[in-house]
């Protein structure tokens, strides 16, 4: 009875590393972190963002000072399949800041709603700003166990260089 317990708890255990395996897969779990160590943010950059919101709304992007630091919160609106985001900047010659950013979307579900994010940008030259919000490239990196149901486009589309 003792073996036949063991066995059947190691059989538990492969089943669940399993699932947690084929979940990893479906949440484009490898490319995020691929994403994430060849994404190159500048160094004066801290992006962060919170998932999905149905409720969020569209607000009004300003900037709050801290000393030298310029805190700008924002909600993003890229597709809802959307596992994570990676941000980026620029100044244009005009006085736009565009806050841009990247989406990792494994499926393709379709629709909208909000992320609410910040970018916190050390360094930037304090003056009013129009911002302006881009996504400038999304990754639809489908599991290759959708591909095999499902004919996909391009993996990676860079709309904009940043």
């Amino acid at each position: 009875m003792n073996r036949a317990l063991k066995i059947s708890l190691i059989g538990l255990a492969l089943v669940l590393a399993g699932m947690l395996v084929l979940l990893f897969h479906l949440a484009a779990g490898a490319t995020v972190i691929q994403e994430y160590f060849y994404h190159e943010a500048p160094e004066e950059l801290d992006f962060s963002f919170s998932y999905c919101r149905a409720n969020s709304q569209a607000n009004e992007s300003k900037i709050i000072w801290q000393e030298d630091v310029a805190v700008i919160d924002v909600t993003l609106s890229p597709n809802c399949g959307t596992s994570w985001l990676f941000g980026n900047y620029k100044v244009l010659e005009s006085g736009t800041l565009v806050l841009g950013y990247k989406s990792i979307v494994p499926s393709i579900i379709g629709c909208d709603c909000g992320y609410p994010a910040t970018y916190r940008i050390t360094g930037l030259e304090k003056k009013d700003y129009e911002i302006e919000l881009r996504e400038y490239a999304f990754i639809n990196k489908a599991p290759w166990l959708l591909r095999s149901w499902i004919e996909m486009g391009p993996d990676v589309v860079e709309i904009e260089e940043f």
